[in-house]
């Protein structure tokens, strides 16, 4: 009869968390690694640099389709625009994230990446220039805020019962 009792107890009840949020929360703590790479201050030319950035790009890409398609089936683009910012904002980071993932492969496959003449038509931007335009996305990213909260915006409605989630991450 113990044992029985013993299955209501508040440790053994768990809510399962939807499966949205936990992509929204990895892709959240992808962006907080960024952050904390760029504040390190590494070359961006270096390899490690290069393939730090490749792998954060394959392992985002896919998550932000995922996210995306669920604000826009689900109509919160429309509802917010701090919700549409961020989402654009999110895509141009990682179209950046995207130069540097192919600049990574070249560096792989060619002898002579910097004179490979594939380098320069995926962007005329150096790897510098690349990181600094991260740099001030993350930055204006980081602008968006909610109801002055320190945190950053990217609301999606569950259902129209007034029950939300607020992903984010602390700035």
């Amino acid at each position: 009869m113990e044992d029985k009792q013993r299955l209501f107890l508040p440790e053994h009840f768990q809510r399962q968390e939807p499966v949205i949020k936990k992509k929204i929360r990895k892709f959240m703590l992808g962006y907080k690694l960024l952050e904390s790479f760029l504040e390190m201050g590494k070359s961006p030319n270096d390899s490690e640099s290069l393939e730090f950035y490749a792998n954060l790009y394959n392992d985002l890409a896919p998550i932000l389709t995922e996210i995306t398609c669920y604000a826009i089936n689900n109509g919160y683009i429309k509802k917010s625009e701090r919700i549409e910012e961020s989402i654009k904002l999110s895509q141009k980071i990682l179209g950046l994230l995207k130069i540097l993932n192919t600049r990574y492969i070249i560096t792989l496959t060619s002898p002579d990446p910097i004179e490979d003449p594939r380098w320069d038509l995926i962007s005329k931007k150096s790897n510098t220039e690349i990181v600094e335009d991260i740099s001030s996305k993350l930055e204006k990213m980081n602008s968006l805020k909610f109801k002055g909260q320190g945190w950053v915006l990217l609301i999606l409605f569950l259902n129209k019962k007034s029950k939300f989630l607020l992903f984010h991450y602390w700035i």
